[in-house]
């Protein structure tokens, strides 16, 4: 006779395939987000040190910190008038052309009395690139 204390109890091997699915997806989780935020920060930088070469300097000697002068430069630069604005940036289009590694053929800044308009053209690139870049 079989009793029943005898008969091994099967559990089911859903739990266990469920929980290895789960702890597999938020470990790729965690690896994806820790991917995106070092992005975030090496787009954050090379952006602070390509902004850093159109700012004018500070005049402090020393180490520069990054985005911390890149900030003290724009606090010092205060306000300016959208001419003004287009004025430096067409006096840097040849360095922003150089820059870009031929990407961009011509960049040219205009300005009405409230704004600014700065058109980039490159004959390496479409819209259909550009849009998938972006």
């Amino acid at each position: 006779m079989n009793s029943r204390k005898s008969k091994k109890v099967r559990k089911g091997r859903g739990g266990k395939i469920f929980a290895i699915l789960l702890s597999i997806v938020i470990f790729f989780a965690l690896i994806i987000f820790g991917v995106v935020m070092i992005g975030r920060q090496v787009i954050s930088s090379q952006t602070d040190n390509i902004a850093a070469k159109f700012l004018p300097s500070s005049g402090s000697s020393g180490s520069s910190e990054g985005s911390a002068s890149v900030t003290d430069a724009v606090s010092q630069m205060g306000s300016a008038t959208p001419s003004a604005i287009a004025t430096k940036l067409n006096e840097n289009a040849d360095v922003i052309k150089s820059q870009s590694q031929g990407m961009i053929s011509s960049a040219k800044a205009t300005s009405t009395s409230s704004k600014v308009t700065y058109t980039l053209e490159s004959s390496k690139l479409n819209k259909a690139t550009v849009g998938a870049l972006l």
